[in-house]
């Protein structure tokens, strides 16, 4: 997978149409960091625990992994299920089965 850095927004249509679907476009990312810190400042302790070096780490796991296979449940009781672990973890999403996007 190629992942490329867009720093100028109005290159997105050129991505587009190169039909290159991975991308950041970090400069609205750093906005966006900002605006949220500059309406509650106890996001930054967030952000900061996201993105230092030792900070949070993102897996993708099969929900195997938390739930029996078969099992039709909320997201609330997947997110019980992660806390619950030895190790606990937070779910910040989850794709059905079939579904393309999470």
């Amino acid at each position: 997978v190629v992942l490329s850095e867009i720093l100028d927004a109005r290159t997105r249509a050129l991505i587009a149409d190169a039909g290159i679907s991975d991308y950041v476009l970090s400069n609205s990312m750093v906005s966006d960091a900002i605006a949220m810190v500059a309406e509650d400042r106890d996001v930054n302790r967030i952000l900061n625990s996201l993105f230092e070096e030792s900070g949070a780490e993102i897996y993708i796991r099969p929900a195997g992994h938390y739930i029996p296979d078969g099992a039709h449940l909320s997201f609330f009781d997947v997110a019980a299920a992660c806390r619950a672990r030895d190790e606990p973890e937070t779910l910040v999403g989850f794709r059905r089965t079939g579904d393309d996007r999470a």
